[in-house]
């Protein structure tokens, strides 16, 4: 009997969490509880070196076509970069897997190369809960569930963010080898021995006077431009000024409002500071800082945050010109959104 195959996708600034998962779970030898257990896979899913968040470089000899013809093909959660524009490659690989008959799961925000892939439409899925709107907004053909650990569609399978890959990943143990197989591993990773893919995931009470601390939706990154009447090169020293009069009605003084709100009502004018790149995926931003090559009116931005409801910042970034790489990290000028936790 051969060892089922579980390959993981391994894209640049892979959430080292939501990829350790899968290592523990299915790269652990125990063959001790059944032989043969799982052979596990890191294929990587972009040319280049590639690093997880904290900056471990990941070297494996496998690439998209073991990816693609795995047993199990795995997606875990991605940097904010990959995840608005996820590779071409890594999005066919998976598609033919799953035209193979082969298994295809996601954790996290890995969720969206599944549906890149249109292998949710007119599907049940989920995803991490502070991403449902922005992946309801890009996929409205998937059934989107936002309020359960993990979706189990039979060869389709999803999960919410960060340790609910924990409970997706038991589950595929549990049906390939049966509850007790699962429930020894959960106990040799000291956990409990299961929680139900439909019990709700923890969400934290809506702040007085708002609806919810969902992300909206999150413009691409070729998306984000400056309206007509903004100059073309802006004085980052006065960028997040700028933004808070042009978007939100804020004065320069004491950050008091001149007038409502008509801009994005789930944005903050903020980017990541290097400590701010290691946050986890889904996260938000909270901080409202400013980049470090520009600005100091914090009193502004804090105003625009309150008055807008922010959770997420890609001002200076995208609209102000300053990511000068696209695959920046979140420790330089970058889009500075969930999942985006790539090394400084």
């Amino acid at each position: 009997m051969t060892a089922h195959v579980v390959a993981v996708a391994v894209t640049d600034g892979v959430p080292v969490f939501e990829f350790a998962v899968a290592c523990e779970v299915f790269g652990v030898d125990r063959s001790d509880i059944v032989e043969p257990w799982y052979e596990l896979r890191l294929c990587a899913a972009e040319p280049g070196p590639l690093y997880t968040t904290g900056g471990l470089q990941v070297h494996t000899s496998f690439g998209l076509p073991d990816l693609a013809s795995a047993d199990t093909v795995l997606v875990p959660a991605l940097a904010r970069l990959v995840q608005l524009d996820p590779p071409a490659p890594l999005v066919e690989a998976v598609r033919t897997a799953h035209q193979e008959g082969n298994r295809v799961a996601s954790i996290c925000t890995g969720a969206y190369v599944l549906a890149a892939a249109a292998l949710q439409d007119d599907r049940p899925a989920t995803t991490h809960w502070m991403n449902a709107l922005d992946f309801a907004f890009r996929f409205p053909r998937v059934r989107l569930d936002p309020n359960v650990l993990y979706v189990d569609d039979g060869d389709v399978l999803t999960s919410a963010g960060t340790a609910a890959g924990v409970d997706l990943c038991l589950h595929m143990v549990r049906r390939d080898h049966g509850a007790a197989v699962a429930n020894e591993v959960a106990r040799r990773m000291v956990l409990p021995p299961h929680r139900e893919g439909g019990q709700p995931q923890p969400r934290r009470a809506a702040a007085a006077g708002r609806a919810d601390n969902e992300l909206g939706p999150v413009p691409a990154r070729r998306d984000l431009r400056l309206p007509d009447s903004q100059p073309p090169n802006p004085d980052p020293d006065r960028s997040v000024r700028y933004m808070g009069r042009l978007h939100c009605g804020l004065g320069t003084h004491h950050g008091l409002p001149r007038a409502r709100c008509a801009g994005p009502k789930r944005i903050v004018v903020a980017a990541a500071s290097p400590k701010q790149g290691q946050r986890r995926a889904g996260e938000p931003n909270t901080d409202a800082r400013l980049l470090e090559t520009g600005g100091s009116d914090r009193t502004t931005e804090r105003a625009m945050a309150e008055r807008a409801g922010a959770t997420i910042s890609y001002f200076n970034a995208g609209h102000l010109g300053l990511m000068s790489d696209p695959k920046s990290h979140c420790g330089r000028a970058s889009i500075n959104s969930p999942g985006c936790r790539g090394p400084s």
